[in-house]
């Protein structure tokens, strides 16, 4: 019964959203912040994001080949209330630079890592950001792939495309908001009935909501 609730959580949990690598911080540079949402799923009828709330950081590193590289981690603090620990660590790096209307291209690699004390769970996170800066503000699409590395369930290609919103991204130290819309594995049907997702057929809208600041 404990592996089941654990495999229930996880299910809810894997889609949790993070701060956005869009755009690498610069060295010394440092962001915290709380991310909350996640999958949509229907409860009592009505859509409602998955109640994640994740503690997330970003540290700036020196720059790779001239790009902009950093570091990113946190934990589940939603998780954490129901006795699983769940963390992630990743990377960002800067590919291309932005040139006029010529987004900026970000890779992400990252890992996430959960457990109940008596099972394990484990998934890798790959992402592709295409990102513009006006003024302040930056808009970023792309497209995410989750793997599942964990040996009780087969592994899995889940792709996410992504369209975010970051707001005063780049004040030398202040607030920032991210508003983020996924679509998290559209090309996976749903596999349990106990979890209703939205839209029924194909994935899961997923709807994220952070305030961090950059210091």
């Amino acid at each position: 019964m404990r592996k089941i609730v654990f495999a229930l959580f996880v299910l809810l949990f894997w889609g949790c959203s993070t701060l956005n690598g869009a755009r690498p911080l610069g060295p010394q540079q440092h962001e915290a912040g709380l991310v909350l949402g996640g999958p949509l799923l229907k409860l009592g009828g009505a859509p409602i994001p998955t109640p994640n709330a994740i503690v997330s950081f970003r540290s700036g590193l020196k720059p790779l080949w001239n790009r902009p590289f950093e570091i990113d981690y946190g934990f589940n603090l939603t998780a954490a209330a129901f006795g699983i620990g769940q963390t992630h660590v990743g990377v960002s790096w800067q590919l291309v630079k932005q040139a006029g209307w010529r987004p900026a291209i970000t890779g992400t690699g990252r890992l996430f890592l959960a457990t109940d004390a008596e099972t394990f769970w484990s998934a890798k996170q790959e992402e592709l950001l295409a990102s513009w800066l006006f003024g302040q503000q930056l808009l970023y699409v792309g497209i995410g792939n989750y793997v599942e590395l964990a040996t009780w369930q087969e592994r899995m290609i889940r792709l996410t495309p992504v369209v975010g919103l970051s707001l005063d991204p780049f004040a030398k130290d202040g607030f920032r908001f991210q508003l983020e819309w996924r679509w998290f594995a559209v090309n996976e049907e749903p596999e349990t009935e106990a979890i209703e997702w939205i839209p029924a057929d194909r994935g899961a809208y997923g709807l994220s909501f952070g305030f961090s600041y950059l210091f």
